[in-house]
């Protein structure tokens, strides 16, 4: 049954909102947002130097690449993300560095209630060529251009179990061991 989470009109402490009780409540990001499902907090602790995540990247008109995110330079604050595309080949593209915040990593899944619902359920994937079916927690964002389906592993904060869409436009993310 999706789920829209209650927040107070105002944060209790800077940048954290409150559930209706006036708790304040890390994974809620502001008001008219979904809670998140996991803090800055637990995003650090799960990021090392080297932290290294692979997804499939399967785009509307069937070109699938892989798309590679590293995390060096990791303080209290945030890391360095390096991101880059391996070709069929496996060779590397261009790599890209920026600087994020664990909190801005939070914020990438910050729906907006009005949009967007949770639920838990599992999804059916294929890790390393074995299937495994994993217990997530679904969001399900609509778009002008379509309907967004993501899960979160309960287990790891730096690895969506999978993204998919319902668009011409949006491109399907999965996640690589």
């Amino acid at each position: 049954m999706p789920q829209t989470g209650a927040m107070s009109d105002e944060a209790v402490e800077p940048g954290v909102a409150a559930d209706a009780g006036g708790v304040p409540d890390p994974h809620l990001l502001g008001p008219g947002l979904l809670p998140t499902p996991f803090t800055a907090e637990e995003i650090r602790v799960a990021s090392g130097t080297g932290k290294t995540i692979r997804l499939l990247v399967e785009l509307p008109d069937g070109q699938r690449f892989e798309r590679v995110n590293r995390f060096v330079d990791v303080d209290a604050e945030g890391a360095t993300l390096e991101q880059w595309r391996l070709d069929a080949a496996g060779g590397v593209g261009e790599v890209s560095s920026e600087r994020v915040t664990w909190r801005e990593l939070q914020e990438h899944a910050a729906f907006p209630a009005e949009n967007a619902a949770t639920s838990r359920g599992p999804l059916d994937l294929v890790l390393s060529g074995e299937r495994r079916v994993l217990d997530c927690l679904l969001y399900e964002v609509r778009h002008s251009d379509g309907l967004q389906v993501t899960g979160s592993g309960s287990r790891s904060p730096t690895r969506a179990c999978r993204s998919a869409t319902r668009s011409r436009r949006l491109p399907v993310w999965r996640a690589r061991p």
